[in-house]
């Protein structure tokens, strides 16, 4: 991940705007203090990051001390596939705050949930977007980055917040939009496959256990890939334990 990629171009500041962003690094480096986080300010107007890092268990992963972080020792951890898809969930998320739609007049933020090491599930990283400032024509000034380590297995996954309905979407990268949560939930039959799975049973056994052709079962087991956001078996009965799902 490069720092040019969180920055909106092509935004036509006027000259004057009417205010700054001095009167609030304060407020946001005080929060990342009390709050023991990695707070970054993004100023799209002038191309620059302030960086506020009081996540001690960030310092030795990415690099760094408080209010220091290397952005290129997170982009040298990650493997192409997962630096190309968290490139494009950035993309999407600058669009959507600089073209809002629909969600102009809500509140929203989104998340994206990525590991940067597929053999440690602890290993895992959650990059926070919102919108912080935008001026009277709707251009965004500037927008808030909290980065924190977490506990994540499988593909990037893209998600929006709707803050005031108490709603989460999920972003598909077939249709190119975000689609609620629960629409992604796995159904019993889908459930059921991952437990037989984890129990070790063959994929003939599981067919004939429920029922299913062939070509059925590998169309039901690509639909838990995709909602899961994994690209293996294993991976997928990992996180539905960790879910509660089997």
């Amino acid at each position: 991940m490069e720092v040019n990629n969180l920055y909106i171009n092509d935004q036509d500041f006027a000259s004057d705007i009417g205010f700054n962003l001095e009167s609030m690094h304060f407020n946001i480096e005080a929060l990342a203090c009390n709050n023991a986080q990695t707070h970054i300010i993004i100023d799209h107007r002038l191309k620059q990051l302030s960086i506020y890092n009081y996540d001690h268990k960030l310092y030795k992963l990415l690099g760094g001390d408080r209010n220091n972080l290397d952005m290129k020792t997170l982009s040298k951890l990650l493997d192409t596939d997962t630096k190309e898809l968290i490139l494009g969930y950035i993309d999407v998320v600058n669009k959507t705050f600089v073209h809002p739609y629909k969600y102009e007049d809500k509140n929203f933020y989104f998340s994206i949930c990525f590991n940067i090491n597929k053999n440690l599930c602890m290993n895992g990283l959650k990059l926070r977007l919102i919108p912080m400032i935008y001026t009277p024509d709707k251009l965004l000034y500037a927008s808030l980055l909290l980065i924190e380590q977490i506990s994540y297995i499988g593909e990037p996954v893209l998600e929006m917040f709707l803050t005031d309905e108490r709603c989460t979407k999920l972003y598909d990268r077939v249709s190119r939009s975000f689609i609620r949560e629960e629409h992604t939930q796995l159904s019993f039959i889908e459930c059921d496959i991952l437990r037989r799975s984890g129990e070790g049973e063959k994929e003939s056994e599981i067919a004939d256990g429920l029922d299913l052709s062939a070509s059925s079962l590998k169309r039901l087991k690509q639909s838990i890939f995709d909602k899961l956001k994994v690209r293996t078996i294993s991976e997928a009965i990992y996180i539905a334990y960790k879910k509660g799902l089997i």
